[in-house]
């Protein structure tokens, strides 16, 4: 209030008055203090947005000698091109996690993966992209995962479950796999907690896994708010509901190629805008002219988060224990792990008033320990160990190597000290 209305009301106040005197000496000085003032705020933000633009410039450089190339190209560009050099890669495809509906059998169905067998172009967030290879229903694990009858754990999440950008080698699942006993990866990009519970009921007692590891990260709350609204996945929040997507996997595959073709086709004939990554966040003019950088921090600084109404708590407790229900059906245990975003890595503890992260996170834990399930609480320990200068790329991507990698040690360690009871 104070920085968006406030401080602008008053200032084209005080200058209509001060336009307005017949004091000539009062509009010279006042004329200097505003210009000194002004000139001042503007040198500041100018430095902030300069410092942040070369910083980033910076680390694209460090990138480029460190694999030889930057590729700037988008996802669509990038797949083009390598159709063109024969190989077989399909663009990263959404249903569920963008209300795009297949048509099976007649109905409205949303798929939780890509398409199924295939190398899928997903992420570059180095300046190199890195591809999904999928099993059979699309997920990003080797083939053959579902023949087996040994799956330990069961990864549920978005993006960060998916250990989204680094090579096959450094994602979650593979360490888990190398460091612990079969496991299983069902996370994709965009999921939010419905999604992850429609997952678990869909997949979940195909498998039958001891352990289940449900993720959380800061934007969970925020995609129930817009998940909740699509009408089949609402319908997961009753126990019953289920699409059978293990029985239709070979009409839901035909399904998502179709789809990714459609898209594909849509960008060749020019009706679809590939988007674009803004590798140097370039500064722009309105945001500097508005001073956003400098009147975040001062937000940040002195302007307590309130929850707004699109935060619903009370439907992630009823989510989360509807998945506790389904995992019990087979004796299963869910650990619930608590991932923190670069924002809330980078500010932990440093604010004078409680922000975003903060005030949601103090109404979380208590609904997580209610549930009464294991918990790791990734932000003390990656801020203990080095925080964002250690873990993350840059402001805007995902975990590095050493991110996930920390978050699979502190997943087998409590694995292992629940064995030993």
């Amino acid at each position: 209030f104070i920085t968006h209305y406030l401080l602008p009301i008053i200032l084209v106040l005080g200058l209509f008055f001060i336009f307005i005197s017949k004091n000539k000496n009062l509009k010279l000085n006042s004329l200097l203090i505003f210009s000194s003032i002004a000139f001042g705020f503007y040198s500041i933000e100018l430095f902030l947005n300069a410092s942040s633009f070369l910083n980033q410039r910076k680390w694209i450089e460090k990138m480029r000698n460190k694999n030889g190339f930057f590729d700037k190209r988008s996802n669509l560009e990038f797949v083009k091109n390598s159709r063109e050099n024969g190989k077989d890669v399909y663009p990263i495809t959404y249903s569920a996690n963008n209300f795009a509906a297949l048509n099976i059998e007649g109905k409205d169905t949303l798929s939780f993966s890509g398409v199924a067998n295939s190398e899928s172009i997903f992420c570059n967030e180095t300046g190199k992209w890195i591809s999904l290879k999928t099993d059979e229903m699309g997920f990003g694990n080797p083939k053959g995962k579902w023949n087996k009858s040994d799956i330990k754990i069961l990864l549920l999440g978005d993006s960060y479950g998916l250990s989204t950008c680094v090579e096959e080698k450094y994602r979650m699942d593979s360490l888990l796999n190398l460091r612990y006993g079969n496991t299983i990866n069902l996370s994709y990009s965009m999921n939010g907690p419905l999604i992850q519970l429609a997952v678990l009921r869909e997949y979940g007692n195909i498998i039958k896994p001891k352990n289940i590891v449900w993720f959380y990260y800061g934007n969970d709350l925020y995609d129930l708010d817009k998940n909740i609204k699509n009408k089949i996945l609402k319908s997961y929040m009753n126990k019953d509901f289920k699409q059978d997507l293990y029985k239709k996997s070979q009409k839901v595959n035909i399904g998502m190629k179709n789809l990714s073709n459609k898209i594909y086709g849509e960008y060749l004939e020019g009706k679809l805008k590939p988007l674009k990554i803004d590798f140097e966040h370039s500064p722009k003019l309105k945001d500097i002219l508005k001073l956003s950088k400098i009147r975040s921090i001062l937000n940040n600084a002195f302007e307590e988060f309130k929850i707004p109404n699109n935060v619903n708590l009370k439907n992630y407790e009823y989510i989360l224990n509807l998945a506790i229900d389904e995992v019990k059906k087979w004796n299963g245990n869910i650990t619930f792990v608590y991932l923190p975003g670069y924002n809330e890595l980078s500010t932990y503890g440093k604010f004078r008033v409680k922000n975003e992260y903060a005030v949601i996170r103090e109404n979380l834990l208590p609904i997580i320990e209610t549930a009464n399930v294991e918990f790791i609480d990734m932000l003390p320990i990656l801020y203990s160990k080095g925080g964002v200068s250690v873990f993350y790329h840059n402001p805007r991507s995902h975990y590095n190597e050493k991110g996930y990698e920390a978050v699979v040690e502190e997943i087998i360690k409590k694995l292992n000290t629940n064995r030993n009871y």
